[in-house]
């Protein structure tokens, strides 16, 4: 049969569903359960799960679309059929020899049963027995961290946000990350890549294996030590490096490792824009031999980045201020003090030794529970403000003086409120969860508010297009036109600083005028049909709305109170926001839409 003959004749499957269950002789009726059409498959046996699904899979490729991509989920149970976690996608392309697989875990308390990394495990065995078959990619949430363990049990090794399974070993190796060097020194074609590495326990010998990888593919390779990312972005961009690597995990455990990957002037490298090629040439070993190697130089650049980061404010208009910083064991401590000693504050540190196990809490400050310390610190020393930053020290989020956190939102609109004073109708960007505070400030006092979808790649290219003075999102990801468009929490921090300074009020005194909305907050619910749910949302909750649209996900306005569902990218989940003018409204409408989503 020919390749058009089979595309005629076979139907390409998308959104099929096969259930598989992890039997027991006590409760097991079928492992699977599989229905399209009329036909109905179910198979029975008392057998382990990789059996079974060996036994599958080939059954599945006799019947259906050999040589059409092709994709269906996979809804992994225990034993008394209450799903454990989904393998969202996995999208077969038999014409390219590679597949894609993405994968998530539910409920806490059903972890760790080893479903998750036997099925992945089995379908790569399976798909990599097939004649022609060279790859397959992996992705989940950077956040899902048991799901990531899933797939490092499977055999994947991570590439910043990649997993490759064809990877040596379980763990990020200096092998794979020499390779990786390699690649990028070969991909980019430059003369000179900067590498900057955080606190982690192995990021010195990661480090050390970039650097060898880039300078055996004969590109020279400048060592900028420990530094934040925002210190690598500002290198790159400062000091016209055309290329930058950062080794980090950002606010991930300590366990784990990643690098960021950006061009001349602090442009990111993204999936779609380079890092699937450096993927791949890593993958493949396909290096051409330089006639010499590259050669390797120091540089601390941390001093210059300070006083770039200190340019945005008047040093002399900043009071005298009780500052704590929650370093999380990351790399603000390092920053921090070097950054105060221009400052007439009194600082109090928190966790500022360097220790990659992360002693104290997890660097991740987006995690409520992981701010109660500089919380209670802030209250107990009578402080003016906080701020805790993540592993990297890229994203900040602050306290008020009296212990409350200050949501991304409302940082949005500090820092848009002073740079609009300063910088008068200038553009801004904010995301769409954004609290609609913000466009309100920034058109009032003058300036250009733009709408952007969530996702740094996205708010990125938009501020360069438009020229924008400065970018925000909910995050804590805040981003600035003269910082070379990269997101610096210590940039904001400092502008914060200095309005507190300038208009001699306290915190929660400076949010009061702007802060005109309650935010339920990001919530996540696990849902099994996505798309259906979103049209079921729309079709229920539009009605009577003043404006719907479809930016990222859906946003549904009502005037005094709106919300914005949108799907994840890696797993079977709606993020709902919703703000309103009261709590009380918020709160009703918030429960409305979470019992829907969740019938």
């Amino acid at each position: 049969m020919t390749e058009t003959q089979r595309k005629n004749t076979y139907p390409v499957l998308r959104g099929e569903r096969i259930y598989l269950r992890h039997p027991t002789l006590q409760d097991a009726r079928y492992v699977f359960h599989w229905e399209r059409d009329n036909e109905v498959w179910r198979y029975d046996p008392h057998r382990p799960f990789s059996q079974s699904i060996t036994e599958f899979l080939p059954i599945f490729e006799r019947n259906y679309v050999q040589g059409n991509g092709r994709q269906f989920w996979f809804i992994i149970e225990e034993e008394q059929h209450i799903p454990i976690g989904t393998i969202t996608y996995f999208n077969v392309d038999y014409r390219a020899g590679q597949a894609e697989i993405g994968l998530g875990l539910g409920d806490k308390s059903r972890w760790g049963k080893g479903y998750g990394p036997e099925a992945i495990r089995t379908l790569v065995n399976y798909l990599f027995s097939l004649p022609g078959f060279v790859r397959i990619y992996a992705e989940t949430a950077q956040a899902n961290q048991p799901a990531r363990r899933s797939f490092a049990k499977a055999g994947f090794v991570e590439v910043g946000q990649i997993y490759d399974p064809r990877s040596l070993g379980e763990d990020l190796s200096d092998e794979i990350v020499y390779r990786i060097g390699r690649a990028a020194a070969q991909y980019l074609n430059v003369s000179e890549i900067a590498v900057g590495r955080d606190m982690r326990l192995s990021s010195p010998q990661l480090a050390a294996a970039m650097i060898e990888g880039i300078t055996d593919q004969g590109v020279n390779a400048t060592d900028l030590g420990m530094t934040t990312t925002d210190e690598l972005y500002f290198a790159v961009g400062k000091f016209n490096y055309p290329a930058g690597v950062m080794i980090t995990a950002s606010h991930n455990p300590g366990k784990y490792n990643g690098m960021k990957f950006c061009r001349a002037q602090a442009f990111p490298i993204s999936l779609e824009s380079g890092l699937a090629d450096i993927r791949d040439l890593a993958i493949s070993g396909n290096f051409v031999e330089p006639k010499q190697k590259g050669q390797v130089k120091q540089r601390d650049v941390l001093d210059d980045y300070v006083q770039h980061a200190l340019s945005f404010i008047d040093v002399s208009k900043i009071r005298p201020l009780k500052v704590v910083i929650d370093a999380g064991n990351g790399m603000a401590g390092i920053m921090m003090p070097r950054v105060f000693k221009h400052l007439p504050c009194e600082l109090v540190p928190l966790y500022f030794e360097l220790d990659g196990n992360f002693p104290n809490h997890p660097a991740s400050p987006i995690e409520p529970e992981n701010m109660e310390d500089i919380q209670k610190k802030v209250r107990e020393v009578g402080a003016d403000l906080g701020a805790a930053f993540d592993g990297d020290a890229d994203r900040m989020f602050p306290v008020d003086e009296h212990g409350n956190v200050v949501d991304g939102s409302m940082v949005t609109a500090i820092v848009s409120n002073s740079l609009l004073h300063k910088y008068p109708g200038s553009t801004i960007l904010y995301n769409l969860i954004v609290s609609t505070s913000v466009p309100e400030l920034i058109n009032r006092l003058g300036g250009k508010a733009v709408r952007t979808r969530v996702g740094h790649s996205y708010i990125k290219a938009e501020m360069r297009k438009l020229n924008a003075i400065f970018g925000g999102e909910h995050s804590g990801h805040f981003y600035f036109r003269d910082n070379w468009y990269a997101d610096s929490g210590l940039i904001a921090l400092l502008i914060t600083l200095e309005l507190v300074s300038v208009e001699g009020k306290p915190l929660s005194e400076l949010l009061k005028p702007l802060d005109k909305g309650v935010r339920s907050g990001e919530i996540n619910s696990k849902v099994s049909d996505v798309q259906g749910k979103m049209q079921a949302l729309e079709d229920h909750f539009s009605k009577g709305a003043i404006s719907v649209d479809h930016m990222d996900g859906i946003t549904v306005d009502y005037g005094d109170w709106w919300f914005n569902v949108r799907p994840s990218n890696t797993e079977p989940l709606l993020r709902l926001n919703v703000e309103a003018n009261s709590r009380s409204l918020m709160e009703q409408k918030r429960d409305e839409l979470l019992a829907f989503i969740r019938e």
